[in-house]
């Protein structure tokens, strides 16, 4: 996932606009010695927006991608442990012979972390839903997250009578997560929860754990026709929002003008100086800040060391196997 955290880490500003406002406290892409007006202009051709729009629009491209480079640094030096997830919880199991009725009500399941930390790398990630209905129609799914009280509606079909998979991928950003479906106009089959806390709180296992939700309260074994198939997994995007920003701001603006540069090389519709000239010397500076890229990389997983150690409990960090190898 992508974070908001880093989207304004690295401006554009409006060089047009006398009344823009320069943050010396961040890096403008505009001050890299490369990057002029009339070049990005250049390159905008007539399928994109304004110079401005299409640094954004490259400036999203590229943080997208921001988060992998961090899991491969992490990861040539053998910090990274769990890359790939554990393996998947199933919440519950379908009772056929039993119905919950319509009722004017939002039921469904709540999911819970078993642990629960802020500062953790670890999350849970609901891959799928298995919806029973004894309705055919159209609904609104909504998903209650802990997290500022956020809700996502997504508009499911369900068919009658049979196991309905609703791919959701949501990631837990809260202490837990409801899911729901209003019952006004639908009925569906009994779901038994499983994944519970049973005697003296005891947890099936240290990702989460279920309850139903009732309309009003949780309670424990019925999950109102939904089951889900959850894992815990590390979402190593966290550590970027912690890492300070001048470091992580140098590496994205390192990384843009790359981009920036690499697709001068592709060429527009526009076959301006800048595109048709010099480009030996582009290919030369790629080289040279692709260079810059992986030392700065280096330089910032050396120095995390202590604060990557915190994590190691939660099995998505192992500082002991680290070797020194980064290239990303």
């Amino acid at each position: 996932m992508q974070n908001i955290c880093l989207q304004n880490i690295v401006t554009i500003r409006d060089i047009c606009d006398p009344n823009s406002v320069v943050d010396n406290d961040k890096y403008d892409i505009f001050d890299a010695p490369e990057i002029d007006r009339i070049n990005i202009s250049n390159l905008a051709n007539g399928e994109n927006l304004k110079g401005i729009e299409y640094l954004k629009q490259i400036r999203f491209f590229i943080l997208k991608d921001f988060e992998n480079d961090l899991i491969t640094a992490l990861n040539s030096k053998k910090f990274a442990t769990n890359i790939f997830g554990g393996d998947p919880i199933c919440t519950g199991s379908v009772n056929l012979g039993a119905t919950n009725n319509p009722i004017a009500l939002e039921r469904g399941i709540t999911i819970h972390y078993a642990k629960v930390s802020k500062t953790s790398l670890r999350k849970i990630k609901v891959k799928n839903l298995k919806i029973y209905s004894k309705t055919t129609g159209t609904f609104n799914l909504k998903i209650y997250d802990q997290y500022n009280n956020s809700l996502t509606q997504i508009p499911i079909t369900l068919t009658a009578n049979a196991e309905n998979t609703i791919a959701v991928d949501y990631t837990i950003v809260g202490e837990y997560a409801r899911f729901l479906i209003d019952n006004t106009n639908l009925a569906t089959n009994s779901t038994t929860i499983t994944c519970f806390v049973g005697c003296n709180d005891t947890l099936p296992n240290d990702c989460g754990f279920v309850t139903g939700w009732n309309g009003s309260t949780d309670i424990k074994s019925e999950g109102f026709g939904i089951t889900a198939d959850f894992s815990c997994e590390c979402d190593y995007s966290y550590m970027l929002c912690q890492i300070p920003k001048n470091y992580i701001g140098k590496l994205i603006w390192l990384k843009f003008r790359i981009e920036i540069l690499e697709r001068s090389l592709i060429g527009t519709s526009r076959l301006t100086n800048w595109i048709v000239y010099g480009k030996e010397d582009r290919i030369q500076l790629i080289k040279d800040l692709r260079k810059q890229y992986e030392d700065n990389w280096k330089l910032l997983i050396d120095g995390l060391g202590d604060y990557l150690q915190k994590f190691e409990a939660e099995g998505c960090i192992d500082c002991r196997k680290s070797r020194q190898v980064v290239n990303v």
